[in-house]
């Protein structure tokens, strides 16, 4: 019995515990906390708990405060109700006038105390109370035109009173802080209060009147100065910035004691915005709209009380001319110097920028006032010293403002010497070639000696995968007999190179062939054939060449049957560099059977720093002048024009800028004896124009090879007739 006893009795108190816990869960908490209540008496705006002296009438302003709400408050002299208001603002009028002022025994002032109460919606209440004398016999002060933290501003602000008493008022004295102002009598007195020379913000007005029994009594009111004008400022611009693109200003407009009333930007003498203000106010400024040089921008704002302020900031309008983004090291830390610039179509300098290894963003900018749709040329140029000075310049010609906006440059994949090997070389035939080029690596047979020096470099700024095999070609110059070995990389220390290892499988004979002309013209062919074993060489761009040979087109030679290539079949990709005569083609895959040449043709004659073009042809896009001194046994030049190449007739090279001067190419230039090595006409498959060649290649910089599957060119090299494949902008590549 005990244990059921027992386990009823625990039972029983859970229900007890669940059911108080689900009652006190969902109670509501009644409203225990009583309104906040603080009052002044109008004449008397700093109370303390001594008493003031009041009389006839008195106007009581309340703050009272509570979450619930109020419901009403209540004014008690010596706990007599005597006033009471329901609704906020709450102001409580009270007539004192019946009210005994002095004991008539002692003649000394009879203590009262004004207590205001406020209660809330649930009937809590707060009282706080004031301790009062009344004196219905000095003088009265009322209707007082100036009320409590009203603002003034100007030179005239009239301010009326009264002043009444049951004996004769013997002096009144207004004070303006310290300073006592001039009364105007009359039916209502009147004051001016000239708010120019007093500090802006609070200041106080106190009117005294004494009667013939020398009864004083005291009103003061505060009240603020305001006759300054908002202040203005404006984040994003500083005095005397570069303006060359569209930005938006927000300007930040703030008063202290008055509201803001309205703005007005204006551009020189030109109102670009005028309205009531409001917060958030941003203007879009196209410094398009405005001609280059100093331009003012003028902000004015006013108040509510017709104050106003202004501020002007002077900006240099410019105009962009471009924009260069540069991934980080994308200039060669191997140049001493580098510079950007932009010249006009005469060559005359519009902007020069430095560039540096840390450099991510240059803007050339000008204060030439050219238009969207205006030529100019940017040029590219970079210094080496040390064993030869080097001076090295891309220029690219037929830029507009609105055809090329921006270059991306990304960081190129740069190179190091990984491993120098010497590897022998054994059972190799007389007049037999062996070498080995691949994205990675380099060999050449040495026949003198039996060895074969071997390079393999590597990428140290990309994570860049490189074929796991190497590959090596010979031929016989006797009998044209082409094999090859394909290798593991790396090669171990000691691998010798065994002739007797290598095969012909899978090699077979192909040509190619064009429209030749006969004869004994100088002229050649060259054939660069690369091989990828997979897909993912093809990725990593890891080539092997497979065939670099070409023709001398003499007397002796027989176009019918073609030029002959040995061609590996085992690899799954090709891509292929061919000359033919005059023309030169680059694309995936392996050669054509038949090539025929666009029907295009240039020629140029050089006067000092002007190359004079005369070209044909209507399918071509782009254009350049290769420019290269052909001794380089002290110094190197090398200078790469490209240009539109359907509206251009004349080359006009752009001055070297002073920057330049110390530059071993700045004599060569004033000398006017620079060297012109080839011109060439060019198209892209898949690019339209120059202007589609701007966007898509040189916006992206992008090479020749990611630009296009298919370039063709028609060139003519006076010295060589050997084609110089150069990139566009070679020296960043």
């Amino acid at each position: 019995m005990t244990n059921y006893a027992s386990f009823f009795l625990s039972l029983l108190l859970f229900v007890c515990l669940l059911s108080c816990s689900s009652d006190s869960e969902t109670k509501e908490e009644p409203d225990i906390v009583s309104p906040i209540v603080e009052f002044t008496i109008d004449g008397f705006p700093n109370l303390t708990t001594s008493p003031v002296v009041v009389s006839n009438k008195i106007e009581i302003s309340i703050d009272a405060k509570d979450e619930g709400g109020i419901s009403k408050i209540e004014a008690f002299i010596n706990n007599e109700k005597v006033g009471e208001d329901l609704t906020a603002p709450y102001i409580i009028n009270i007539d004192i006038s019946s009210f005994t002022s002095k004991i008539a025994s002692s003649n000394k002032y009879k203590d009262y105390v004004l207590k205001i109460t406020a209660t809330d919606k649930t009937g809590n209440t707060t009282s706080k109370e004031q301790a009062i004398y009344i004196d219905n016999e000095i003088p009265s002060i009322s209707d007082v035109s100036l009320t409590e933290n009203t603002i003034l501003n100007g030179d005239s602000n009239e301010v009326t009173f009264l002043v009444t008493d049951n004996q004769k008022i013997s002096a009144v004295s207004v004070y303006l802080n310290d300073t006592q102002l001039s009364i105007i009598e009359g039916d209502t007195l009147r004051v001016n209060i000239a708010t120019i020379n007093l500090t802006d913000g609070l200041n106080a007005l106190k009117i005294e009147a004494t009667d013939g029994a020398e009864n004083t009594a005291s009103y003061s009111v505060n009240f603020i100065s305001d006759n300054t004008g908002p202040e203005i400022s404006i984040e994003n611009l500083i005095e005397g910035m570069i303006i060359d693109e569209p930005i938006t200003f927000s300007p930040i407009i703030t008063d202290n004691y008055s509201e803001i009333d309205s703005i007005k930007i204006s551009i020189n003498d030109s109102i670009v915005l005028n309205d009531l203000f409001s917060n958030g106010i941003n203007y879009k400024f196209n410094p398009e709209n405005f001609p280059t040089g100093e331009n003012k921008i003028n902000i004015e704002s006013s108040d509510a009380l017709g104050n106003e302020a202004i501020i002007t900031v002077s900006q240099l309008i410019y105009r962009r001319l471009l924009k260069i983004s540069l991934e980080d090291e994308t200039i060669n830390p191997e140049y001493a110097k580098f510079y950007v610039f932009a010249s006009d179509t005469n060559g005359e300098l519009l902007d020069i920028k430095e560039a540096t290894i840390s450099s991510t963003e240059l803007i050339l900018n000008t204060a030439t006032d050219i238009d969207l749709s205006t030529e100019f040329m940017v040029t590219f140029a970079g210094f080496l010293s040390g064993y030869k000075d080097s001076s090295y310049l891309s220029t690219l010609q037929n830029i507009t403002r609105d055809n090329l906006k921006i270059i991306n440059f990304k960081t190129p994949k740069r190179e190091h010497v990984v491993s120098n090997q010497q590897y022998t070389v054994i059972n190799n035939p007389a007049d037999t070639g062996i070498d080995g080029y691949g994205s990675n690596y380099n060999a050449t047979y040495y026949s003198d000696n039996d060895v074969m020096p071997f390079e393999t470099r590597d990428v140290v700024n990309a994570n860049i995968t490189h074929s796991d095999k190497i590959y090596l070609k010979s031929l016989n110059y006797n009998n044209n007999v082409y094999s090859y070995m394909v290798l593991d990389a790396p090669l171990s220390e000691d691998f010798i190179v065994d002739y007797s290892q290598f095969t012909s499988d899978v090699v077979e004979q192909h040509s190619y062939n064009a429209p030749f002309e006969t004869g004994d013209n100088e002229k050649s062919t060259m054939l660069n054939l690369y091989g990828y074993f997979n897909a993912s060489d093809l990725e990593n761009d890891s080539s092997h060449l497979l065939w670099n040979l070409g023709n001398v087109l003499q007397n002796n030679f027989d176009p019918i049957n073609g030029i002959r290539y040995k061609l590996n079949t085992q690899f799954s990709f090709y891509r292929y560099e061919l000359q033919l005569e005059d023309y030169f083609t680059k694309r995936t895959g392996i050669p054509l059977e038949y090539y025929s040449y666009p029907d295009w043709s240039i020629d140029f004659t050089q006067n000092n720093n002007i190359i004079q073009l005369s070209s044909t042809g209507a399918e071509h896009t782009n254009g350049s002048v290769f420019i290269e001194n052909y001794d380089q046994t002290n110094e190197i030049y090398r200078w790469n024009i490209v240009f539109n190449s359907q509206t251009t007739s004349t080359v006009i090279l752009p001055q070297l800028p002073e920057e330049l001067s110390s530059w071993n190419i700045n004599d060569i230039y004033n000398a006017n004896t620079l060297e012109v090595q080839q011109v060439e006409l060019k198209r892209y498959e898949g690019i339209s124009s120059y202007e589609d060649y701007l966007l898509n290649s040189i916006k992206p910089n992008l090479n020749s090879r990611k630009t296009s599957d298919n370039i063709e060119s028609i060139f003519n090299n006076p010295n060589f007739n050997v084609h110089r494949d150069i990139e566009d902008l070679f020296l960043i590549y």
